[in-house]
């Protein structure tokens, strides 16, 4: 039996992370598979504390790619650079990854990160042909 995130699997993603130059970050979430998305890409310029507390969701009313970031103020909730949704379908056991990579080593400061997947995993399984009674009474 293979298990994999259900189609209707809801992933969040909240991260507190602060820096003096979020434009130099990347942030990825990789899935026991591997396999990746990117949740944030040089955003935020050169504003602070936009991501000291974000909620990363799919179901966002504002993109982390379009957001018109203009102070230092918390931004959230937010969607991240690709969807969550392109996680459903992988095997959700194992060990979940965030990775964060600087451009210029200029720093930052990673409080807490918290990573939360809603919905029973969908579990593939063999049809069965079933047989018919053929009872007589």
């Amino acid at each position: 039996m293979k298990t994999q995130l259900s189609p209707f699997a809801i992933i969040t993603l909240q991260l507190y992370f602060t820096s003096v130059n979020y434009a130099n970050f990347e942030v990825r979430l990789y899935g026991p598979d591997g396999s990746y998305i990117v949740i944030v890409d040089k955003r935020g310029y050169t504003y602070r504390n936009i991501f000291a507390g974000t909620l990363f969701t799919d179901t966002a009313s504002n993109s982390v790619a379009t957001y018109n970031f203009n102070s230092n103020n918390l931004v959230t909730p937010l969607q991240p650079e690709q969807p969550f949704s392109n996680l459903r379908g992988t095997n959700p056991n194992g060990q979940w990854n965030i990775v964060f990579f600087n451009d210029f080593n200029d720093g930052g400061q990673i409080s807490l990160v918290r990573l939360t997947i809603q919905g029973n995993p969908k579990k593939e399984r063999k049809k069965k042909k079933k047989k018919k009674s053929g009872k007589v009474n």
